[in-house]
């Protein structure tokens, strides 16, 4: 019974509601088109969430972090657990990306939570403007939609995959409910979706969104990206499209050594993913 209640609650909002986006960084300029693109994904554990020297150590955390995405040359960057209620943290970032001719562009999560979605881009790749979606349900989980010349990317964060009887039927709400808005409201469009879909590609959301025609650009063998809150090691965060884009060096940065607690604070308990993605 509790689960065709809360079942039936969340299945009465069967689609993504638009929300804004704040646009930070370096300004647009005349999009220009091209013919492939370096992306990347990572969820940076908000310190709102993360305990001892992960919380307190905050700016240390966010230096390493702002290493790591200098060191790899990203035209896109995807960040999830971005810190938005944080004026101090938002700025670093906003100057970060202004430093590199990116813009910066940031999307809290509903219900003021802590932290959200942001999505750094070359500022010369940018076309039409950006704004938010949610997926207007009990989970408060939004999708950051940037729209470039050549592609369109979606940078998410779904709800976690808890043991419980309502979390994996609105997780598989949310792969519905993205793919229903790029089929309607992106058609004809290219489009790449950079996340953290908190669960590997057995997981029955994910195994959803891969089989209604979004292509998932996997690193080669066996990986993890995430050490995830029960202990579960996790490859859960990805890059998909929904066109016949070609991937290559698609990788891990990071071993799974990384995303354990030690005597230092964890930069993150994820790892970044990255792609170079061919458009043409």
């Amino acid at each position: 019974m509790m689960t065709q209640q809360l079942s039936t609650a969340f299945w009465c909002t069967n689609e993504v509601v638009r929300i804004r986006a704040q646009s930070l960084g370096a300004p647009a300029r005349p999009g220009t088109s091209v013919s492939q693109l370096r992306v990347g994904t990572w969820n940076l554990l908000a310190p709102a969430y993360a305990k001892g020297l992960e919380n307190t150590e905050w700016r240390a955390r966010l230096a390493r972090q702002q290493e790591v995405v200098d060191a790899q040359g990203l035209d896109v960057v995807a960040l999830q657990e971005f810190w938005v209620a944080h004026a101090e943290s938002v700025d670093a970032w906003a100057t970060f990306a202004a430093e590199r001719s990116m813009a910066l562009f940031v999307l809290g999560r509903t219900r003021g939570k802590a932290d959200g979605c942001a999505t750094l881009v070359k500022s010369h790749l940018l076309g039409d403007e950006p704004f938010g979606l949610h997926y207007d349900d009990w989970g408060d989980r939004v999708c950051l939609v940037v729209p470039l010349v050549d592609v369109v990317v979606c940078n998410t964060h779904w709800t976690f995959a808890h043991d419980n009887d309502w979390d994996p039927v609105m997780r598989r709400h949310q792969a519905r409910k993205l793919t229903s808005f790029a089929n309607r409201d992106l058609k004809d469009k290219r489009v790449i979706v950079l996340g953290d879909l908190n669960g590997d590609v057995n997981d029955p959301a994910v195994s959803d969104f891969a089989s209604s025609g979004w292509r998932l650009h996997l690193p080669r063998g066996e990986w993890v990206s995430h050490r995830a809150h029960t202990g579960a090691m996790l490859a859960c965060d990805f890059i998909a499209s929904n066109a016949t884009i070609l991937s290559e060096d698609c990788r891990v940065h990071g071993d799974p050594e990384d995303l354990f607690p030690a005597s230092s604070p964890r930069v993150s308990d994820h790892n970044m993913v990255s792609a170079t993605l061919h458009l043409r």
